[in-house]
Parts: structure tokens; sequence; C-alpha cells
């Protein structure tokens, strides 16, 4: 029963422990890993690079080398060791075979709601909601100069290659009955 007892603790003591070595300094480069634990520095080739294992939340990765014990770095850095490392041992920007942390992930864009309601949409908006440039001002009257004589089909392809703010301002210059012609002439041609 002793020895039982002597031989789990001695199981114990001898498996796998990771000791905290406090803060180290790295250099990383495309041969070795340096790292200065304490008052000396460990050098790391780059090419005995075993595996690479980053933590699930991505926070801690594991480097093992051949011939070595294993290194365990954590902290903010961490993932971006990790992504050092993988760009030159596997030329990708996160180890093979392992999924990016939560943190990492791409967040798609929600769809934005319309600013204004579908059955604000249909109304003509009034005159003082609508400023245009006078630019567009001009374009405009020379526009209803244009279509006022034309047959409302013909207005209606002269305008239907405007934009909407200028062709509402061509038909607020027309009298309402030629608006009206025009705007039907309009959506016969958008079917």
């Amino acid at each position: 029963m002793h020895n039982a007892k002597v031989r789990r603790q001695a199981e114990r003591m001898a498996a796998l422990q990771w000791r905290w070595e406090g803060e180290i300094r790295l250099v990383l480069t495309d041969q070795r890993l340096i790292g200065f634990f304490g008052t000396g520095a460990e050098v790391y080739e780059m090419e005995r690079l075993l595996s690479l294992t980053p933590s699930p939340d991505g926070r801690a990765v594991n480097f093992a080398f051949a011939g070595g014990p294993p290194l365990l770095f954590s902290g903010a850095w961490a993932p971006w060791l990790c992504v050092v490392a993988s760009a030159m041992a596997h030329r990708s920007t996160w180890p093979p075979g392992h999924t990016l942390p939560g943190f990492a992930t791409p967040e798609l864009p929600t769809p934005e709601p319309p600013a204004v309601a579908p059955a604000a949409l249909t109304r003509r908006p009034e005159r003082a909601q609508l400023p245009s440039p006078r630019g567009e001002t001009d374009l405009a009257e020379r526009l209803a100069g244009q279509v006022d004589p034309l047959p409302a089909d013909q207005a209606a392809v002269v305008l239907a290659a405007q934009g909407v703010q200028v062709v509402e301002a061509v038909l607020d210059l027309l009298g309402s009955r030629r608006a009206g012609e025009i705007r039907a002439a309009l959506r016969r041609l958008k079917e």
C-alpha cells in the first residue's frame, strides 16, 4: 500500500509540468526562435519545429521542437506569435488543422434597415425635403423645356436616362396633367 502511494507520487512528479519562467523576451527570425530566459538565452532552430499548436481561445501557443522540451507561450501577444511562426513554418496565416479563435473570425456585416419606411418611399417628397444643387435645377429647367412639346412616351425615354431627383424636378416644373401622363409612360417603360 505504501509502495503504491509512493509510486503514484513519483509518477505525478515525473509527469510533464509547465513552469512559469516569468516575462521573457523572444526574437523570432525565419531561421530560429531565441528566448531570453532569466540570465541566459536559448536558441531553437525553426527547421526542428515539430508542431505549432494554438489553444482554442488563441491566447496561448505550444511549440514542440525535436530534441527539446515543448514551450508554451501565453499572453495577449501569443496569437501574433502564432501567426508569424505559422507563416514561416507552414506558409499560412494559422496552423493547418486548427480553427481561428473567436476574436479573429471575420464578422459579416448585418444589413441595415431602410432609413425610410417603404410606404413613405412611394410618396413624392415635399420640395423642401429635396434640396437640389443649382446644376440640377438648371438641368431640370432645360429638360422641362425639351420634353414639354414631346409625346409622353418620347418624354419618358428622355427622362429615363436621368436620376430620380432630376426627373422629379422636371415633373414638378410641368403641369400636373402633363406630369401624370409622363409618369404613366415612365411606369410602362420600366415594365
